[in-house]
């Protein structure tokens, strides 16, 4: 299933309209600028994974939600099986994201399938930084990880790098052809209802 530009930017529009926010409300609560979400909601440009964390965590809502329908209050002992190429999909002029198991919004991780088009780190206007832990696992081709923090880290098929995803960071292709990675996110478990109060609280000091 594809996410295209137009589906969040519509509803992200839909969040706005049913709360009666401005965009500079938004911006305060979520800490996504107020040119982004312009630019989100008139499907000028893609969101990234960043942007969408951001969105999500500031609405006090899963990061599926922002994606599509989900399926919630699921009882112990639940699965859910996305077959290949089956996962919701968006992307920027970096990144191509496939979000696994997507339906399902009540799982303590985030898994997403990433194809690195990026060929320099020239080409992010900033690094990658988001609350948690990430694991990454490379399934194709050759990557480059950058962070402010170690030198350059080359990945082939089959390594991995376990790091936490606070330190910007970014990837880069350095073989032929476009690599793909396994990525698992864990944000911190803060309970979605102290998220939800706390969302409340900004809009309102917003004012």
């Amino acid at each position: 299933m594809e996410t295209s530009p137009q589906k969040l930017g519509d509803r992200l529009a839909e969040l706005r309209r049913e709360n009666g926010w401005t965009l500079e409300k938004l911006s305060k609560m979520t800490g996504v600028g107020v040119s982004t979400l312009s630019k989100v909601e008139n499907q000028q440009n893609g969101a990234s994974f960043d942007t969408l964390l951001k969105l999500s965590r500031g609405l006090g809502i899963k990061f599926e939600e922002l994606l599509g329908p989900v399926r919630k209050n699921l009882v112990s002992g639940r699965r859910v099986v996305t077959r290949a190429g089956e996962g919701v999909k968006f992307g920027t002029s970096q990144y191509a994201y496939e979000v696994q198991a997507a339906d399902l919004a009540q799982k303590e991780m985030i898994p997403l399938v990433m194809t690195v088009r990026a060929r320099s780190v020239e080409e992010f206007d900033s690094f990658s930084s988001h609350v948690g832990e990430e694991y990454i696992f490379v399934i194709q081709g050759e990557v480059e990880m950058h962070s402010r923090i170690y030198a350059p880290l080359r990945l082939g098929v089959g390594d991995s790098v376990y790091f936490d995803s606070s330190t910007p960071h970014a990837f880069i292709s350095v073989g032929p052809g476009d690599a793909q990675m396994l990525s698992l996110c864990l944000g911190n478990q803060r309970d979605l209802e102290q998220i939800r109060i706390e969302a409340v609280g900004r809009v309102s000091s917003a004012g």
